[in-house]
């Protein structure tokens, strides 16, 4: 099994909320560009592409490059697109950092020292030989340790009771 290492703020390289790889990280700093009066951030309707796609005005590459970055857009990915008239942006967005993963090319959003896109699931697989009635609960309780670790906690110790009655004991309290 690969050796796990858990996203660290400024590492240079650890295991990829995304693709799990041990990879690499790129480190960039956020900056901030205000939205001209009028209009507001948005997720477009998925019907978006369908109107791109049937556009007979548009030629082959505008048509291309609009299906991918909306295609992108509505499935809220998170990625960079490059503005040809940007002006040089000065306002840093503090303790938001943003890492790209050199194997998948993938974005982590960090806020202060934590990601909060995507949302984490590193766990420790079970034991090779933990009874079956316990495993489904030990892989739930894995996967939403980091969403709530109080709910993990209980469906853990639930495991627990469940394996002290297969060693022969009462599993109560």
């Amino acid at each position: 099994m690969a050796k796990v290492v858990p996203p660290e703020l400024g590492a240079d390289s650890f295991s990829c909320p995304h693709c799990g790889a041990m990879a690499a990280q790129t480190w960039y700093e956020v900056v901030l560009h205000r939205y001209e009066k009028e209009t507001a951030p948005n997720v477009p309707d998925p019907k978006v592409l369908d109107n791109i796609r049937n556009d007979r005005q548009l030629d082959g590459e505008t048509k291309q490059r609009w299906l991918k970055y909306f295609g992108r857009k509505v499935a809220r990915e998170v990625f960079v697109h490059t503005r040809d008239n940007a002006l040089y942006l000065t306002n840093e967005l503090v303790n938001v950092t943003v890492s790209l993963c050199y194997s998948c090319g993938a974005f982590a959003v960090w806020i202060a020292d934590g990601i909060v896109y995507p949302t984490t699931k590193f766990a420790v697989e079970p034991a090779d030989d933990i009874p079956g009635t316990i495993r489904p609960d030990y892989l739930e309780a894995s996967s939403i340790v980091d969403v709530s670790p109080r709910g993990a906690a209980a469906l853990l110790r639930l495991c627990i009771q469940k394996l002290l009655v297969e060693l022969g004991e009462s599993g109560k309290n």
